[in-house]
């Protein structure tokens, strides 16, 4: 599970897939439905879209693969929160191809749910990437309202959500930022969105996690019409430095 984990931060999909399938077929055959659970979740991050910031990927299939990993999690807390709120992005994601108001009802649905199940959540096990706290969750909520199109509400989300995420969560504030960014974009407020893009990938630096480049890239498709554009021709530059 870890192999695979480590393998997809460095955007080495082809072993990231190879060691999840092995260690899926390992969960199988010890009756592990937890471990299983844990492999579905991030096995649905190689089919998705969100990692290229909305482009390509196969949201139908991630959300198969979220409702067998809940399945597989039963009533476990930090694994049904964390899948719930992948599943929410994935349902926002959705929206063009399932209806506006469906994708918005079954996200609505999971973030409650996740929110449900974060309240019950008093381990201190601190293995799993999905939200621990409110503020985590905030970052997914404010990913679904911007990919549901409610553009200056995310602005709001998760600008506050990225001044109240500590130094010490580098990761974290890399996202925020990232879909941050993708939201000033869409607004037309193109050097906003280039300092936070910009900011992001720094961060994104310290925690070495390469698939973030390709996440800001795919969220940087908004500015294509600004290349012209001093700071949009600098973030260009340094993508393709680093992708």
């Amino acid at each position: 599970m870890l192999d695979g984990w480590l393998a997809f931060l460095v955007d080495d999909r082809r072993t990231a897939r190879s060691r999840w399938g092995f260690a899926d077929d390992l969960a199988r055959e010890i009756g592990d439905e937890r471990l299983r659970a844990h492999v579905l979740i991030a096995r649905s991050s190689l089919v998705s879209s969100l990692s290229h910031g909305g482009r390509g990927g196969e949201s139908w299939l991630t959300i198969a693969l979220l409702d067998e990993a809940e399945r597989a999690a039963g009533a476990d807390a930090q694994h049904r929160t964390w899948l719930l709120a992948r599943r929410a992005e994935e349902h926002a994601a959705t929206h063009h191809g399932v209806g506006r108001a469906r994708a918005e009802l079954s996200c609505k649905r999971d973030l409650a749910a996740a929110e449900r199940s974060l309240a019950t959540n008093h381990s201190e096990t601190r293995c799993l990437p999905g939200p621990r706290s409110a503020l985590d969750l905030a970052g997914f909520r404010g990913n679904c309202t911007l990919m549901l199109g409610r553009d200056r509400e995310a602005v709001e989300v998760l600008s506050r959500a990225a001044g109240d995420a500590a130094p010490d969560r580098a990761t974290l504030r890399a996202v925020l930022l990232n879909d941050l960014g993708a939201a000033l974009a869409r607004l037309a407020e193109v050097e906003a969105a280039c300092a936070a893009f910009m900011e992001s990938l720094d961060l994104a630096d310290e925690t070495g996690a390469t698939v973030h480049a390709q996440r800001v890239a795919g969220a940087a498709r908004h500015l294509e019409r600004r290349r012209s554009s001093p700071v949009v021709a600098a973030l260009d530059e340094r993508l393709r430095h680093l992708l």
